[in-house]
């Protein structure tokens, strides 16, 4: 996520709720509300989703984005990544768990 603009602009979800008010905000650990909606805004079940990222948007404590199931091309259940949890607006809404890459996530989407 450090390689994204960082915008002043709000975060929405595909049903045009706002999620965060800006980059430091999306940032803090704290969402405005659950990220909860697949692209077509639909409600998705609960789960986790892949992210390999801190809460402050920063990738999991000094990994690179080559260690996230090797750039997310590799299922292999001998390596694994960290994932968020679609439920929480806090700090586990980007890591709550280590996941084996051949588990099932879905992946959030940030359109800039």
């Amino acid at each position: 996520m450090s390689s994204h603009f960082h915008s002043p602009y709000p975060y929405v979800n595909t049903c045009g709720q706002e999620v965060a008010s800006d980059w430091n905000d999306l940032t803090n650990s704290v969402l405005a509300i659950h990220i909860i909606n697949d692209n077509n805004g639909e409600a998705v079940t609960p789960g986790y989703v892949w992210t390999n990222a801190q809460p402050n948007g920063l990738n999991y404590q000094g990994t690179s984005i080559e260690h996230a199931c090797e750039q997310w091309t590799n299922e292999t259940a001998g390596l694994s990544t960290r994932a968020g949890h679609i439920s929480f607006t806090g700090a586990w809404w980007t890591l709550m768990s280590t996941k084996t890459c051949n588990s099932l996530a879905a992946l959030y989407c940030v359109e800039q």
